[in-house]
């Protein structure tokens, strides 16, 4: 049974390929332990990660960026063949505030685990263990170096 800091990873891990995907700049994994008053995050989740870009997700076009903004569910549905609505609910509420219906969000994150994730699953993975890592070792950040 996975733990809460596997699917947590799964998810980040998600954001970071698919936003890799599509020409973002990838700056770190942080852990974070307050989450911001306007989470929808489940109180279950005690430790939460946050990727960060270098590049601004508004520089992003928007088709990609609401792919972005999918992929942690996508990582979830690599990982597990399932998605935890307590984790990325705030990315539900994001894509939702966009205007994207229930059957447009599930397209995307089919589309992100099928057609990014999926082909990118040794990165994927890669990520994954570097973000448990260094959960398992209290780092608060994943450096993540690009080439």
């Amino acid at each position: 049974m996975p733990t809460v800091d596997d699917q947590v990873c799964a998810h980040e891990a998600g954001h970071a390929v698919i936003g890799l995907a599509v020409g973002m700049q990838l700056h770190s994994i942080e852990a974070i332990n307050n989450r911001p008053l306007d989470s929808h995050l489940s109180d279950s989740i005690k430790r939460a990660l946050v990727t960060n870009f270098s590049t601004p997700i508004e520089d992003v076009e928007e088709r990609l960026r609401h792919l972005v903004i999918a992929a942690g569910m996508a990582g979830e549905a690599i990982f597990s063949g399932k998605r935890y609505e307590e984790i990325g609910k705030d990315d539900l509420v994001r894509l939702g505030n966009a205007g994207l219906s229930e059957n447009q969000i599930k397209k995307l994150i089919t589309l992100g685990a099928d057609d990014v994730l999926h082909p990118n699953h040794a990165l994927f993975e890669d990520i994954w263990n570097s973000e448990l890592d260094a959960l398992e070792h209290n780092c608060p950040a994943l450096a993540i170096a690009q080439k």
